[in-house]
C-alpha cells in the first residue's frame, strides 16, 4: 500500500526542484533592466520620415564599428535600398531605426525629431520588419499572419496574404488558413515562410516597413 505513495512523493519532490531551478532562471530574466528605456510616456504620432545624421555605431561587446558617418533621409512613401557585403552594417541600421540600440555618435531623426524623444512603444508598433530567418509559431497560418495585428479580420488576413503572394499556396492546403504549422513553420517551404512573415509585417500597414 505504501510503495506507490512513497514513489509519488519522490517524483513530486524532483518536479518541485526542477520547477525551482526554472523559476530562478525566469526571475533572473524578469529582473533584467533594458538598456533602451522609454523616456516619453506621451503618445507619438509616427509619419515615417527617417534621417541619419553622421551616425556611427560600435558594438560594446566586440568593439566592432559597424557604421561610420552614415547620412541619408527617407521620406514617407519612399523606398530605400541598402546593399553591402556580409557584416557591412545593413542589419545594424534596421536595429537603430527600431531603437534596439542607440547610436554611438551622430543622431537619428524620426519625422525631424530626435528618435530618443519619441515614444518607444509607438515607434516599434509602427515598424514592420521581415527578418532573414522568420520565426513562425506552432499555430494556424491565419494566426501567424494575425500576429502582426491581433484584431485583424479574416478579409484583412487574406488581403495581406495576397499582397505577400502566398494566398494561393495557403488555399492549396486541405485546411487552408486553419492549417497548423510545425515549430518554426516546418510545414512550409523556405519561400513560403518568408512570404507568411511578409504578410505578418504588412497586415498592420506600418509607417516604416
Amino acid at each position: 500500500i505504501l510503495t506507490w505513495p512513497v514513489a509519488v512523493v519522490g517524483w513530486v519532490t524532483s518536479m518541485v526542484q526542477q520547477a525551482e531551478a526554472s523559476q530562478a532562471r525566469i526571475n533572473e530574466f524578469l529582473e533584467e533592466v533594458p538598456e533602451i528605456e522609454n523616456t516619453n510616456k506621451a503618445s507619438t504620432e509616427i509619419f515615417g520620415k527617417v534621417t541619419f545624421k553622421n551616425v556611427s555605431f560600435t558594438y560594446d561587446d566586440t568593439n566592432i564599428t559597424a557604421l561610420k558617418n552614415i547620412n541619408f533621409t527617407v521620406n514617407p512613401g519612399e523606398t530605400f535600398a541598402i546593399l553591402g557585403k556580409t557584416g557591412a552594417g545593413k542589419s545594424t541600421i534596421i536595429e537603430l531605426i527600431s531603437r534596439l540600440y542607440d547610436t554611438t555618435e551622430g543622431e537619428i531623426l524620426l519625422d525631424d525629431q530626435p528618435i530618443k524623444e519619441a515614444n518607444l512603444n509607438d515607434i516599434r508598433s509602427q515598424i514592420g520588419f521581415v527578418p532573414q530567418d522568420p520565426f513562425l509559431f506552432s499555430e494556424t497560418i491565419g494566426n501567424n499572419i494575425k500576429f502582426g495585428k491581433e484584431n485583424a479580420t479574416e478579409n484583412e488576413i487574406i488581403e495581406a496574404a495576397k499582397n505577400a503572394v502566398v494566398h494561393n499556396n495557403i488555399v492549396d492546403f486541405a485546411k487552408g488558413y486553419d492549417t497548423i504549422l510545425g515549430e518554426r513553420g516546418v510545414t512550409l517551404s523556405g519561400g513560403q515562410k518568408q512570404r507568411v512573415s511578409i504578410a505578418r509585417a504588412i497586415i498592420k500597414n506600418p509607417k516604416i516597413l
